[in-house]
Parts: structure tokens; sequence; C-alpha cells
């Protein structure tokens, strides 16, 4: 399965990959105890994963002191070498005492681009490829219904094709005032879209860095900041004149796990009133 999932990348894409999504499915499914063993200790590693998919994290993540990657085949050459051995036996692997807690992860998980990758197990593999056929024409139908209807009406038309929203707060009391900067966490790039669903009107969004495809799609105006403090300051604050809102997400990078990024303070200084909003998204491949 891991043939068939990266077969054809190039090798930079491959070590792209292999230090922004793999990381996370490999400390999902780590071993306690084998970490225990490998914490800062030199080390050679034996897998049947290609090297390129492996050594970017043992070598950042598991052994700070370094790491030696060879294939599997040698396996038995490299035993009778060994002062030490450790064998992990299947019926241990699969108890839910030697998962890794979150909170022992040799290297904290703050950045990555795993958020819709998973394991590709035979079952999961064949899931994802029965889902395709469904998944693209259901994505292209929710994309046209948040541009084309009213936010009133495909808040119920996401219902029916499986979307969960939920409001805390009088969200639309909020969407009724002017000069409001809504503060965003930049936790997926859905956000300033649920904030417009829950404030029921469409609110401007600045960004940082924000591909040419997603500004198209995306059902609110996007204006990209400069980095430049007076021309920033300015444009916002005409943002606000006009618009009468304006969201903004000052982290300026997407972080999928629960931890707050340095930011700037600018939206601090464009608006008398700030408003906070969490988001909470759960969302997956298959859903």
């Amino acid at each position: 399965m891991a043939f068939v999932t990266f077969c054809g990348l190039r090798t930079g894409d491959l070590r792209l990959i292999a230090r922004t999504v793999l990381p996370k499915i490999f400390l999902e499914n780590l071993h306690l105890h084998a970490c225990k063993v490998l914490k800062g200790r030199r080390a050679v590693v034996l897998t049947t994963l290609p090297r390129l998919m492996v050594e970017g994290f043992m070598k950042e993540d598991m052994v700070k002191a370094g790491a030696a990657i060879v294939n599997l085949s040698n396996v038995h050459h490299h035993q009778l070498s060994a002062k030490e051995i450790y064998v992990v036996r299947e019926e241990e692997s699969r108890s839910e005492s030697s998962k890794m807690p979150r909170n022992k992860y040799p290297k904290p998980l703050v950045f990555h681009d795993g958020r819709l990758a998973f394991l590709p197990t035979p079952c999961e593999m064949m899931a994802f490829f029965m889902w395709i056929p469904v998944a693209i024409p259901l994505a292209v139908f929710r994309i046209a219904m948040g541009i084309v209807f009213p936010y009133k009406i495909s808040i119920f038309i996401a219902a029916v094709t499986g979307i969960r929203f939920r409001r805390a707060g009088d969200g639309k009391a909020n969407g009724e005032k002017k000069g409001v900067v809504y503060v965003c966490t930049h936790r997926t790039l859905l956000d300033t879209v649920m904030l417009c669903s829950a404030l029921e009107r469409t609110v401007p969004a600045v960004t940082y860095s924000l591909s040419r495809v997603s500004e198209a799609l995306a059902p609110m105006r996007t204006v990209r900041l400069t980095r430049d403090r007076g021309r920033d300051t300015a444009m916002m604050r005409r943002l606000l004149a006009v618009e009468g809102g304006l969201a903004v997400c000052p982290e300026g990078t997407t972080c999928r796990e629960p931890y707050l990024l340095r930011f700037s303070p600018l939206f601090a200084e464009v608006a008398e009133e700030v408003v906070p909003v969490a988001l909470d998204a759960r969302v997956g491949m298959l859903v």
C-alpha cells in the first residue's frame, strides 16, 4: 500500500511528504516501549518502508544523536553483531498500553499537513477508492451551494449533504454590528467560511498567503496583506468602513493542532471592538 500511495512521485516530493505528513501518522502508531529504547541513542532502524519515508522522521523526531536506516533484508547480519535486541510481540503492539500518549511525543506535533491523511491499510484504501466517485461530485455541489445560495438557505442544504453545523453564542446579533474585527484561530481553510455561515452574512477576510485556487473558490471577498504595517492598517480600516466587518487570522499560517502561535497584534489597532472566534472543525477524508 505504501508503494501504491507514493508511486510516480519525485524524490523531492516524497521527501516533502515525509517531513510534513508522515510524522503525524508515525507518531499516532508509535510503540511506547520502542520509543523509550531509541530515545537519546544512536540507533540502526530496520524497516520495510522506503528509506526516504522514514529517515527524516527518525533523525528529527526520534533519535537526536543520529540514526542509520537499513533495509529489512539485511536484518540477520545486524542481529549477529547486536549487543541488545528488543523484540515487540504483535499482541503487545495492539494493546492500548503500548500506544504513545500525546503528551509523551518525542517532539511536539505542531505543524503538519496530515489532517486528511490516513494510514493506508487495505480496508482504508478500499474505502477511499470506493468513496472517490461520490466525494468529487459532492465536493463540487457543496462549493457551488456556498457560492450561489444565501447563507440562510445553504445551511439547510448543507445539512442534507452531511454537514453538521453548531453555533454557540448570538452569532446573528454580532453579524448586525458594524466595524467589528472577527479574530479566528487558523485551524483550517474553512474558518472564515464557517464564520460567515454563523453570522449569516458575508464578511471579507484578509489573508497572508492563500493560493489563487482557494481565492477563486472562496464565497467571500479575500484581500491579501502586504506585510507592510502602514499599508495593511490603512487597507483594513478601509474595509471596515466599507464592509462593516472584517475577518482576520493573525497567526498567519494554518495550525491544525491546539497550539497558540506567534501572531501579529495589528488587528487590535484597527477597530475598537474585537470578537474572538473559536472553531472546532471535525472532518476527515471519508466524511
